[in-house]
């Protein structure tokens, strides 16, 4: 793994941190990266497809579930599924580190400032520092950009 950023989203909304994990997927896939994006659960995954689909209306990310066995460029999965192959970034939305940050060449890490999310990055970040990972750490509006 070649890099990691927290993206700390300046809002506690859910709703918020989709649009930032929407424009990270985007600038993703517009640099030609392959795309993981790791929710907590498959209600999240359901609602980060629905988001991407509606995200903007002059623009299309290419994305599809896990169980759906796809191909696609971007693909979400709850953490309790299997990790695909052959992707260059993650954004983990889930509490926890995944297990296969080696298939990655990039990580992003994304929270609201929601407080629970918050301990759980904070977390993260240390278990990073302690790989000897160097984490960049960026707060973020949620509507900047947009």
């Amino acid at each position: 793994m070649e890099r990691v950023d927290f993206y700390i989203v300046e809002s506690e909304a859910p709703a918020d941190c989709d649009a930032v994990v929407c424009r990270l997927a985007e600038k993703a896939w517009d640099s030609g990266l392959r795309l993981h994006i790791r929710t907590t659960d498959a209600a999240q995954a359901a609602r980060m497809d629905k988001m991407l689909w509606i995200y903007r209306q002059d623009s299309f990310l290419p994305h599809g579930l896990l169980d759906d066995n796809s191909d696609d460029p971007i693909v979400l999965g709850a953490a309790d599924q299997y990790a695909p192959t052959g992707y260059d970034m993650l954004i983990n939305l889930a509490p926890d580190v995944s297990a296969r940050l080696d298939a990655y060449q990039r990580v992003a890490e994304v929270a609201c400032r929601e407080p629970v999310q918050l301990k759980a990055a904070r977390s993260r970040f240390k278990w990073y520092r302690d790989q000897g990972l160097e984490p960049s750490n960026h707060v973020i509006s949620a509507s900047r950009g947009r």
